[in-house]
């Protein structure tokens, strides 16, 4: 069986015959003890090939050649082979006939001694197979299974070696199990690796940061049956897992290092022995505590909420983000008339008009576009089939950045809608007699000064004329003092027949109607510098307008307010200076009078006994304008009116703005 060159080298040279020789010798006669085979050597094969001994002989080096790994045969302890194959020669570099003159240790790891742990020595020592790994110096590893030849006696005779360069295997392994722990170290969620009574026999980084141990020769070896904080839950896992053999998305709470307990959801699996017991336990964790805690508020937060909405006198509505109802109010029932129950059955446009649904839908779009919160009125047709004023407000319900759904929050405004219509039209009513009150108030003065202008000024004149004529009838005569008498009476008729002039002047003075709103504004200040000393200067701007653009009854409400606000000026204000601005803006009249006096302080201005003031708010609020009031101490007083101009039967004559007929 040993050949120092190829099996099929012809069997007639006599130096092969010579090797062969040798090998036969070498080889005690008995049985090879290698495992699936017996050999016994000089044993004949059967048949034809009984006789040619040449012919065996190339069959057993063709077997021996023909085999992948590495054989030897060592004979004694000396440890020089008796014979070895093609594959060993080619993997050691060294020729057949060096091998066989070359120990093991000389030929793999150039040493006069063998290695403490040699294979072929210990299968020696003991009579049983071998079978190890052996580095090489130069970093080949070889898998090495030894195979002891028993003698008839019992002894061992030799040693067969079996071996196999794995060292691209190893490579292989040890990269695989590099990537292994690559990933099982990198892996964020916990991966544990337990006995089944419990002890812990390997866990990666998450698990030692999840646990917060401070390293993992703290956390390997604990009984992890103690980190649960319920005994039981450590029960029910173990029957589920002898059970089923697995187990998914177990929770339960478990004690951390610092004692501080966390929620964690478990799954695992049994590993099994061949003979079908649980010898392990393999599996992940994940710490869900937060989930746990945010599940709990929400938790909290419905039950708040609802207990909010229970006891609500408004109505709650959720819709999702198709329009579809998730939750009604119990105030419903008391509003609309109808159940939870039977508003949860019913569609949103089942208790609203169509274009109620499309306005409400419009919103709702919005809402969801935006993400702004929206209010709107909406009629509402109750159960019984009347009518109720809802007033709602929307808002987006955000789930993180995205919008959810939408909250309505309604409340019942029909009574207070019909309050605020009697409101107005009390108002409107008031407006209207104001207006009646202060159109009778004119034609009473204008009836008053047309009186006094024409009946005492006609009296006034016949009696101014009487004296005038009795005078001439004097002449000549020597009563002087009667004379005098007489001039002193018609110089009281002349003064008397101007105070009713100017009396009849401020109560419907005529160069409003004959010259417009500028010219008797402007004759107005003018007299009113006269008669109190305070220089007034006046900037009236009304070209946008022409003649019978601005009704009467504003040209007049116009002219008494500033009349009055002149006569409050000269009342209190102690000014030397004032300025009248009056000109066309923001589609209507505006009317400011600023003076130089003292100024007002606000509890004046807002004070119900400042009757100049009253009647200025009430002609501006009776023709829907605006009033400010504005005063600093020491730098005088300003008020600005805004009058909007109103077209149609809202004013009735026009009058000249500036006496064009």
């Amino acid at each position: 069986m040993a050949l120092r060159q190829s099996g099929c080298e012809s069997p007639s040279n006599p130096e092969n015959e010579g090797d062969r020789s040798r090998v036969k010798e070498s080889l005690p006669q008995t049985r090879i003890g290698i495992p699936g085979a017996c050999l016994r050597p000089g044993a004949e094969p059967p048949g034809a090939l009984s006789n040619t001994k040449d012919s065996w002989e190339r069959i057993k080096a063709i077997i021996l050649n023909g085999i992948s790994d590495m054989l030897a045969f060592y004979p004694g302890r000396e440890m020089i082979p008796g014979w070895v194959n093609q594959a060993l020669a080619a993997a050691s570099g060294f020729p057949l006939e060096t091998l066989l003159e070359m120990t093991c240790h000389q030929c793999w790891f150039q040493s006069d001694k063998p290695c403490s742990e040699c294979p072929v020595l210990r299968c020696f020592e003991t009579g049983r197979p071998q079978d190890s790994e052996v580095l090489q110096p130069r970093g080949r590893t070889w898998r090495v299974r030894t195979f002891p030849v028993i003698g008839e006696s019992g002894g061992v005779e030799g040693v067969v070696k079996f071996a196999r360069d794995i060292t691209a295997h190893k490579k292989a392994v040890r990269k695989s199990e590099e990537k292994y722990q690559q990933l099982f170290e990198g892996l964020p969620i916990g991966i544990f690796h337990t006995t089944m009574d419990g002890r812990l026999i390997d866990a990666n980084q998450a698990a030692l940061r999840i646990f917060r141990c401070p390293g993992r020769e703290q956390l390997i070896g604990l009984d992890p049956r103690r980190a649960f904080l319920n005994p039981r839950d450590n029960e029910i896992l173990r029957l589920r897992l002898r059970a089923q053999g697995c187990l998914e998305n177990f929770e339960t709470r478990l004690w951390r290092w610092d004692c501080s307990i966390m929620w964690v959801n478990i799954s695992a699996r049994a590993i099994y022995a061949p003979n079908g017991d649980i010898v392990a336990v393999e599996g992940s964790f994940q710490d869900i505590t937060q989930r746990k805690d945010n599940e709990s508020r929400l938790e909290e937060s419905e039950a708040r909420f609802r207990g909010l909405a229970e006891r609500s006198s408004d109505l709650i509505v959720l819709f999702d983000r198709s329009f579809k109802l998730i939750f009604w109010s119990p105030s419903t029932e008391r509003i609309l008339g109808y159940s939870r129950a039977e508003l949860m059955a019913m569609r949103a446009d089942e208790f609203m008009t169509p274009s109620q649904y499309v306005r409400v839908r419009g919103h709702v779009a919005r809402i969801l576009k935006n993400r702004n919160s929206e209010s709107f009125e909406l009629p509402m047709i109750k159960k019984d089939g009347s009518e109720t004023i809802i007033e709602w407000t929307a808002t987006p319900i955000h789930n993180g950045m995205e919008v959810t759904g939408i909250q309505f929050i309604g409340r019942d405004i029909t009574i207070r809608k019909k309050a605020e219509a009697a409101l107005r039209r009390s108002h409107e009513e008031l407006r209207r007699l104001s207006q009646h009150l202060e159109a009778a108030r004119e034609q009473e003065r204008m009836a008053i000064a047309r009186e006094v202008h024409d009946d005492l000024g006609q009296a006034l004149t016949a009696i101014k004329f009487d004296l005038a004529w009795l005078k001439k009838k004097m002449i000549g005569a020597d009563d002087e003092q009667v004379r005098e008498k007489i001039d002193m009476s018609i110089k009281m008729v002349n003064d008397t027949i101007q105070s009713v002039k100017q009396i009849a002047s401020r109560l419907r003075p005529e160069i409003l109607n004959d010259l417009g709103l500028e010219a008797a504004m402007e004759w107005y200040l003018e007299d009113f510098s006269k008669r109190t000393g305070i220089f007034g200067r006046a900037r009236i701007n009304l070209s946008p307008f022409s003649a019978g653009d601005i009704p009467n009854d504003l040209c007049i409400s116009i002219f008494r307010i500033f009349q009055e606000a002149l006569t409050n000026v000269a009342r209190h204000s102690s000014a030397t200076e004032l300025v009248v601005d009056l000109n066309y803006a923001d589609k209507g009249l505006q009317l400011r009078v600023h003076d130089n006096g003292r100024g007002i302080d606000k509890e004046a201005i807002e004070t119900t006994q400042s009757f100049g003031l009253a009647g200025i708010r009430e002609r501006v609020n009776v023709l829907g304008g605006e009033m400010r009031i504005s005063s600093l101490s020491g730098e005088g007083t300003t008020l600005k009116i805004k009058l909007p101009l109103m077209t149609g039967a809202g004013w009735p004559e026009p009058c000249p703005v500036s006496g064009q007929q």
